[in-house]
């Protein structure tokens, strides 16, 4: 290697005077596994290999004229660490994580070599899985999932609950468990409830228009209001009694 002579180099924004050699250098880490090799303008990054003829296998080059080799030139992951200069953002082998400001895992896809699967994760502020997949597509979302943004139609599932609402923010569709205790079942259109099932725990009754329809109780049910027949009014056990008796007094019974 021979020195030509010294040249100053811009470094961050300052200038260092270095020496610029005519062939090339190599560089060697300590244990003699890795090389960095600069050959006529050329970077190469290399492990060592002693089935090569010159005992390097080089996995990387960079610098052939045309800048096209910085987006075609290989980096293993799985022998040299990407990191984020504050340290977010991690791509190791076939993993990829990110951190937050308190160094807090937020996500990871990828191969993660702990837990010996594949896996796709999102995390909360405090560390807890908030969504994830797993190899069969099966998605998971610890949280509020919404079709829309509010001001838009949109069906919103929270814990076992279902809401339906059109865009001006009214129930308008589905809606499932309003109160989350008593696993509720209901319809609405803009705002205004059309049908409910509701579930009282000692039994069942069915609401149109907030009108009671039916109720069940063990096993009766117990029908409310004036239900109707082709436009005629169905009798009830009590219309009937009344009826009949009626009849006796006129026979004289």
């Amino acid at each position: 290697m021979k020195k030509n002579t010294d040249v100053t180099v811009e470094n961050n924004g300052e200038y260092q005077k270095i020496a610029q050699y005519e062939t090339g250098a190599m560089f060697v880490s300590p244990n003699g596994m890795y090389a960095v090799a600069i050959i006529d303008g050329k970077i190469k990054i290399g492990v060592a290999d002693k089935s090569r003829d010159d005992g390097w296998n080089w996995i990387g080059v960079f610098g052939h004229g045309d800048g096209s080799d910085w987006a075609t030139t290989y980096l293993y992951t799985n022998l040299i660490t990407i990191m984020s200069e504050n340290g977010k953002l991690k791509i190791e082998d076939n993993l990829i994580q990110m951190y937050d400001g308190n160094g807090t895992l937020r996500y990871q896809s990828g191969l993660n070599p702990q837990l010996g699967k594949y896996v796709f994760e999102l995390f909360d502020e405090s560390g807890k899985k908030s969504l994830y997949m797993d190899d069969n597509g099966n998605l998971t979302i610890c949280g509020v999932f919404m079709t829309g943004e509010n001001g838009q139609t949109r069906t919103v599932i929270d814990g076992n609950g279902i809401q339906s609402y059109n865009s001006d923010n009214q129930l308008h569709g589905l809606v499932s468990n309003p109160d989350g205790r008593h696993s509720d079942l209901a319809t609405y259109y803009n705002g205004v409830e059309i049908f409910k099932l509701y579930n009282d725990i000692d039994g069942v009754t069915f609401y149109c228009n907030n009108s009671k329809l039916l109720t069940t109780l063990s096993n009766k049910v117990s029908m409310n209001g004036t239900w109707y027949y082709k436009n005629t009014e169905i009798a009830t056990k009590d219309d009937i009694q009344s009826l009949q008796e009626q009849i006796n007094a006129l026979k004289g019974m």
